[in-house]
């Protein structure tokens, strides 16, 4: 269950630097660091409301982006519900597992995703990623993987 807590931290990481960076606001006085801080300081929900402010993301990846936050709260927030306690007073932990990999599985989604979107805008702006060599592999993975969805996700109001 640990490697899920990680890999959601990574999505609201991801998530953080995609809103600041890739899909900012244009209209915001706000400074890079100070919409950082900001970012920073908001719960993953209303992260997500505001990014939807700025971009559209198709119907699909929308119940998808849904589906992984409430998959994620669960997790977060109400994980031990899934705990049963069999006839002779044993836990069970079967769905509580089973959650946790449903999990998994969306935050390696959006991670790839908003991963792919970090790249993309740093190829657009001429930054060159710093990628140990070791990490190279699994990153062009990823992209090709999940760097078509960025067609999924239209700006309103910035462009990649």
């Amino acid at each position: 269950m640990g490697i899920t807590l990680y890999n959601l931290q990574v999505v609201e990481r991801l998530l953080t630097h995609c809103f600041v960076l890739v899909y900012p606001d244009q209209k915001s006085r706000r400074s890079i660091k100070d919409e950082a801080i900001w970012a920073n300081e908001q719960t993953l929900g209303t992260l997500i409301k505001k990014l939807k402010e700025r971009v559209c993301f198709d119907s699909t990846i929308e119940s998808y982006l849904k589906q992984f936050v409430d998959d994620r709260n669960l997790f977060v927030h109400r994980l031990i519900t899934l705990i049963t306690i069999d006839e002779n007073y044993n836990p069970q932990y079967d769905k509580a597992g089973e959650h946790a990999i449903k999990t998994l599985i969306w935050a390696i989604y959006f991670n790839g995703i908003f991963l792919s979107a970090i790249a993309a805008w740093c190829e657009s702006k001429g930054v060159k990623l710093e990628i140990p060599s070791e990490a190279t592999r699994e990153m062009k993975e990823m992209q090709n993987t999940f760097g078509h969805l960025l067609d999924k996700i239209k700006t309103k109001t910035a462009t990649l």
